[in-house]
């Protein structure tokens, strides 16, 4: 492009740039930027409204006095200046004059137009937050969703400097980060990683772009985590109405005996005689009481528990729910010498959603109506089966069982299957169902061990 053009019409500068690599400035003489001219759209309307922003601070001044020696100056006057554009460093060869009252500049940027401008439209083609590094391992490029997300999580030092390296930071999702970049640079292979905090959850995506470019991609599950937390709490509500009759049931038989023996001691005037037995009839109706509010509060701590005490307490609620619903109850619960580190009232929200299922299995059955709980230890796993001899279900249905919202129960929700297996899983364990139609159905969970 010849500068003579630039001095014969104002009104093709627009064309001149769309056709080259140039960058071109029309300034006011009190250095207001009124026009700016460049083939990138997105560069041209960074620089517009950021132009100064855009320069390198340390050298702000330096700029001045290349303006002032412009506007006295009757020749080109020619100068080299950096800005950062998009988290690209670029030199800039600026070429400047007056004309009509204005200063006009020309930059010639030395930068590979087309590696910049192929980097920068992938990343902003994704609809997702997502960030790419350099094979050193520093950012150097990222989308509007990346840096709104960065805003929301107050991250400080990437506002100081975008040129950061995540190397260099003790940030811990950007210490994840990290962890991918070092994997993919050493495997060559695309990784997948997961960032939790107390109200955010990610999915990061690292995928290898070229062979100087990483991408990742970041998926922001914490709206789905806070749904499935409602989801938890529902559904417990649930477990405990269905189960609020057979706790019921449960503590008529204890009252029933305090009453009588009551009236014994009334009518025999000797109440010590029978004082213990209406003591642990107490004791035994407050329990049934606490397995009941252990379920019904809103737990969200983990603490350590022998896994046969666990088991002991929940076999009162089943011993309940299977009587009233007319089912045969065994068991055989072994002891263990290590503990499992659990939520105590999410994990009997798991065991009696399951018995429920069975419970709702058996209605069209009159016979050979069983639930078996067996446990074991295995492979470092406090192992809990629970069976039944219901119709079982089918091979179709099993195939869709873990999917959110399937069912086959005409007022079913289908979000328990689901929400057990993620309860089981935030625990570190295994959720597993068997069956076959017409034999039953078996659900085993595992649940990590911990020595005491």
């Amino acid at each position: 492009m010849k500068e003579e053009a630039i001095r014969n019409d104002y009104n093709i500068l627009q064309t001149v740039a769309a056709l080259s690599d140039s960058w071109i400035f029309v300034f006011e003489t009190d250095h207001t930027l009124t026009k700016t001219y460049v083939s990138d759209k997105e560069i041209q309307e960074t620089l517009q409204y950021n132009f100064f922003y855009c320069l390198k601070k340390d050298e702000h001044k330096k700029f001045r006095l290349f303006f002032e020696k412009v506007l006295n100056s009757s020749s080109l006057v020619k100068e080299q200046f950096t800005f950062h554009i998009n988290l690209h460093k670029i030199e800039v060869l600026i070429t400047a004059t007056v004309e009509d009252q204005h200063v006009v500049m020309i930059g010639k940027p030395k930068v590979d137009r087309e590696r910049y401008q192929h980097d920068s439209s992938i990343v902003h083609q994704f609809p997702v937050p997502v960030l790419s590094l350099t094979q050193d391992g520093d950012i150097s490029n990222w989308n509007c969703h990346m840096e709104r997300l960065l805003k929301q999580m107050d991250v400080p030092d990437i506002e100081k400097d975008k040129q950061i390296s995540f190397n260099k930071t003790s940030n811990d999702f950007f210490y994840k980060i990290t962890e991918i970049y070092h994997s993919m640079k050493e495997t060559g292979e695309s990784k997948k990683e997961m960032y939790k905090s107390e109200e955010m959850r990610f999915i990061l995506q690292g995928l290898i772009y070229d062979e100087e470019t990483f991408l990742v991609v970041i998926k922001d599950e914490s709206y789905q985590r806070k749904f499935e937390q409602l989801l938890t709490y529902q559904h417990q509500m649930q477990a405990v109405s269905q189960i609020a009759a057979g706790v019921a049931h449960e503590l008529r038989n204890p009252l029933s005996v305090i009453k009588g023996f009551l009236q014994l001691s009334r009518l025999s005037d000797n109440l010590n005689k029978y004082y213990e037995t209406i003591l642990s009839e107490i004791e035994r109706m407050n329990k049934i009481i606490e397995d009941f509010l252990s379920v019904s509060r809103k737990k969200i701590d983990k603490h350590y528990i022998q896994p046969e005490e666990l088991m002991d307490s929940i076999l009162m609620i089943f011993h309940s729910e299977c009587i009233l619903h007319d089912i045969e109850l065994t068991f055989n619960i072994i002891d263990s010498n290590s503990s499992i580190y659990a939520n105590e009232q999410m994990i009997k929200q798991v065991l009696l959603n399951v018995l429920r299922n069975s419970i709702e299995a058996y209605e069209e059955q009159k016979l050979n109506r069983v639930f078996v709980v067996n446990t074991e230890i295995y492979k470092g796993f406090y192992c809990i089966e629970l069976t039944d001899k219901g119709p079982g279900i089918s091979r179709e249905a099993m195939e869709k069982i873990e999917q959110p919202f399937f069912t086959t129960k005409e007022k079913g929700t289908g979000i328990g299957i689901p929400l057990c297996k993620r309860i089981i899983e935030e625990h570190n364990g295994g959720f597993y169902i068997t069956s076959e139609e017409g034999m039953g159905t078996t659900v085993r969970i595992q649940l990590p061990l911990h020595k005491n």
